[in-house]
């Protein structure tokens, strides 16, 4: 061993601070100012977005590992009107080898409109199909804005998936504030053993009713349920090259007469009513069949109403209803049905006596119709009649008939003789309202 001089050891010591200490914290110091500089953080809320279909915009980045980010203050808006949709506080994006982890916190969603969410969930699962790995999303609490109130979801797990078949995003939450032993699934999900790809969702609630106004942002019509209304059960839709087809079972509850009826109609119709639905199937956004009950009272049924349901439907008075005015009270409307393109079925389920659809205080007023089945139709002349014509060609009507499981127009194409219809389906002509019978 040799022995150094002192100013050499003092040189090397130096040396060795600024090689081993000072030039590292420097670096550190350089790439965190630079990481904080806005045309960073603008260069990844522009990526953010552009990945979205959204515009972006960030309050902070940070890395606090190599493998994580934290973006502080992300909020994402519409980029033609600027309409904020999202809004977070922090997300926390974790980089795996085979999984990447996204953490949000203090999430709110503006969910009037599902339709923008449905495009975005579609060009995530197009674009899994090009990158390997999974992505899993977790949020303690999602705070979603719908037009008839905010609704909280807890517990909000989500996890997508793609193979050469399809892929797939699933998504399990609970609604905050309601016992739920098992939280409520939804997945959404894009096959391409179709050519085009088919895409579609799947719903299941458990035993817990979700909150109306979910509904009303999927499916905007389920407003006129009334903005209590409230859905459990299961629901499966595919969105097929001739429009939405698929099924449903559950029930509906807390649905407004009011609002479905008197809203839309002239009739007058009030009290809240449940729908159980056994099974309903649709196709091309039309109902093909449907079974179920529906049950509500106490409420008051206007006169026309009623008089419609005679005449249209084969209701029949049960006695004189002799109370005064233009409607009268009813403690409970009970009735069972099966719909299909043959025709539809009718049956009271009131607890008074056999065959009731529609009683007072211990009194039938309205007992089932005798006939088995009758055309589909009928359901439209009851609720929009218009007795010059076979079937009113309202705008009230046309809603309607636009769902409803209604027998063709004209026979099919391949049919010898064009004047010729199946007994079972009646050949219908929509005329305007005042126009006396069919030529």
């Amino acid at each position: 061993m040799f022995a150094l001089h002192e100013t050499t050891r003092r040189r090397l010591t130096q040396t060795g601070f600024v090689v081993g200490c000072l030039l590292p914290t420097l670096a550190i110091v350089v790439c965190s100012w630079r990481l904080s500089r806005s045309e960073y953080r603008d260069a990844v809320a522009t990526a953010l977005g552009d990945r979205l279909g959204l515009a972006a915009s960030i309050g902070r980045v940070r890395h606090p590992k190599p493998d994580v980010t934290l973006l502080d203050e992300v909020a994402l808006a519409d980029p033609e009107t600027g309409a904020r949709v999202a809004r977070a506080r922090l997300i926390e994006i974790e980089s795996g080898v085979d999984v990447t982890t996204i953490r949000l916190s203090q999430l709110e969603l503006a969910a009037s409109d599902w339709s923008d969410w449905w495009e975005l969930a579609q060009r995530e699962l197009r674009h899994a199909r090009r990158t390997s790995g999974k992505l899993r999303v977790s949020a303690g609490e999602i705070t979603l804005r719908l037009a008839s109130g905010d609704q909280t979801l807890t517990d909000v797990r989500c996890q997508s998936e793609s193979s050469e078949a399809g892929s797939q995003l699933g998504v399990s939450f609970r609604v905050a504030g309601r016992e739920m032993p098992e939280p409520a699934t939804l997945s959404v999900f894009r096959s391409r053993q179709t050519s085009p790809a088919t895409a579609g969702f799947e719903l299941h609630t458990g035993e817990t009713f979700l909150h109306g106004g979910l509904l009303i942002a999927a499916w905007p019509p389920a407003g006129h349920l009334g903005r209590h209304a409230r859905f459990r059960g299961s629901l499966r839709a595919v969105n097929a090259a001739t429009g939405w087809e698929g099924e449903i079972a559950g029930q509906l509850d807390d649905i407004d007469l009011e609002e479905l009826v008197s809203a839309q109609f002239l009739h007058k119709l009030s009290g809240r009513g449940r729908l159980d639905l056994e099974h309903l199937r649709f196709r091309a956004n039309r109902i093909e069949q449907a079974s179920g009950a529906l049950a509500a009272g106490p409420g008051r049924a206007g006169r026309g109403l009623l008089k419609a349901a005679a005449d249209a439907l084969g209701f029949e008075p049960v006695g004189e209803i002799k109370t005064i005015g233009q409607s009268i009270p009813y403690e409970r409307l009970a009735v069972a049905f099966d719909i299909d393109p043959h025709g539809l079925s009718l049956r009271g389920q009131c607890p008074v006596a056999p065959g009731v659809a529609l009683q007072g205080h211990e009194l039938a007023l309205m007992a089932e119709p005798k006939r088995a089945s009758q055309p589909v139709v009928n359901l439209v002349r009851w609720l929009a009649p218009q007795s010059e014509v076979q079937a009113p060609a309202t705008r009230e009507s046309s809603a309607l008939a636009a769902i409803l499981p209604v027998p063709e127009l004209v026979p099919p194409p391949s049919s010898d003789d064009a004047n010729s219809a199946p007994a079972t389906a009646r050949r219908i002509r929509l005329l305007p309202p005042g126009t006396i019978g069919p030529k």
